[in-house]
């Protein structure tokens, strides 16, 4: 009789490390790219020391994510979202992911082809 061995759940696994890993490289790449192109003058680095990786990608049993960001700057908001009387777009965040976010794929998969 003829036996099928089941790799089913060490390809899940799989799929969700590479996936977890190529979220933490697109949250990096982010990260350096807004910490390295903005529109705002820097003062202190207050601003640009707050941009990091909040949370690294976890998997849940519905979804992998992660969090990146600017934390703790009370005037962080200002900044990425407008300064009311200001024209000028101080932006840093929108624009880094609007820029790195297409690699999502390719970071995935490289980490897939990394893991075989």
């Amino acid at each position: 009789m003829a036996k099928l061995k089941w790799y089913g759940d060490d390809v899940i696994k799989r799929v969700e490390k590479a996936t977890r890993i190529g979220i933490n490289k697109t949250m990096g790449d982010g990260v350096t790219e807004a910490k390295g192109n903005h529109a705002y003058e820097n003062q202190s680095g207050t601003a640009e020391r707050s941009i990091k990786i909040i949370q690294n990608a976890i998997s849940t049993a519905f979804e992998t994510f992660g969090h990146w960001g600017s934390q703790a700057v009370i005037y962080f908001p200002a900044l990425e979202f407008g300064i009311p009387g200001h024209t000028k777009d101080y932006s840093s965040l929108r624009p880094a992911a609007k820029k790195v976010y297409k690699d999502l794929k390719r970071n995935i998969g490289a980490a897939w082809r990394r893991s075989s």
